[in-house]
């Protein structure tokens, strides 16, 4: 997940993928390969809208451990992503389309396997809820474009996921619940109790 990222990491995958929007947005491929040279060594994130946007989230919430330098960076990014938007608007909106539609799918298989007493899948829930979040974002962004929202599809899938849902504490790190309230992502806070086989 993103915020396991080391934050200079992170800075410098948005700065690529901020300067790479044009490009991206004029082919074809939902999720673009891209290689990035870090002080980690060379990293291979896939470039897509959501990936962008979540390291900027990420960023913005953890502004205070940046430099004015980073800081100046990350608003550099922001006006590249908001120039995207107002210039490749429809391009833009079908990419949001199509990772959205994705994830969904992503989500899906991953509650089938949940829902049908997968232990596995109950153990990895922790991970694997970034997708729904991720969705969140990606609904977020599809409003500023006009870009359309399978609100349905996504209601079916947290029905589903009610159906089994106890709710308990934050799953994920102390620091990131105040960016994460639980009337939003109520999916953050406990966790699923599928019923056991007969």
């Amino acid at each position: 997940m993103i915020w396991q990222e080391r934050l200079d990491t992170a800075l410098i995958e948005a700065r690529e993928m901020a300067k790479a929007l044009p490009k991206y947005l004029d082919q074809d491929e939902l999720f673009w390969q891209m290689i990035i040279h870090t002080p980690e060594g060379d990293k291979l994130p896939k470039m897509t809208l959501g990936g962008l946007l979540e390291r900027v989230q990420y960023l913005e919430m953890s502004r205070e451990k940046l430099s004015d330098a980073d800081l100046e960076t990350l608003q550099e990014v922001k006006r590249e992503i908001e120039e995207a938007r107002k210039q490749y608007r429809d391009a833009y909106a079908k990419f949001l389309e199509r990772e959205l539609s994705s994830h969904l799918h992503s989500w899906h298989w991953y509650l089938d396997d949940l829902l049908g007493g997968n232990g596995d899948a109950l153990e990895r829930y922790p991970q694997e809820v970034w997708i729904r979040t991720r969705i969140e974002l990606l609904v977020e962004e599809a409003g500023k474009v006009g870009a359309n929202v399978p609100e349905d599809k996504i209601r079916v899938e947290d029905r589903r996921l009610r159906e089994v849902w106890v709710e308990g504490e934050f799953i994920w790190p102390e620091w990131l619940k105040k960016f994460y309230p639980k009337d939003r992502y109520w999916w953050l806070y406990g966790k699923p109790v599928p019923p056991e086989d007969d």
